[in-house]
């Protein structure tokens, strides 16, 4: 998986764009802003959302959510 620490949320939606093929195909996130529309995006897909992924709308900071859906979902990098 693709570690946020020292990221921005940009820089680790564009990183998670190749593990996501053939999970999700999320558009790009142009504003920071938007990065819980960007992950709901990412979970509502049917094959990682069977892995029970964190819901993004409970999470304030993006990079706690990126972490905890590192640690819960299982994709190649």
């Amino acid at each position: 998986m693709i570690d946020p620490r020292g990221l921005t949320v940009q820089q680790w939606t564009d990183f998670m764009a190749t593990p996501l093929i053939g999970y999700s195909q999320p558009p790009r996130l142009d504003n920071p802003l938007d990065w819980q529309a960007w992950a709901l995006v990412v979970v509502q897909s049917p094959r990682i959302a069977a892995t029970n992924p964190p819901n993004p709308l409970e999470f304030a900071d993006w990079s706690q959510w990126a972490q905890r859906f590192n640690s819960t979902v299982d994709l190649p990098t």
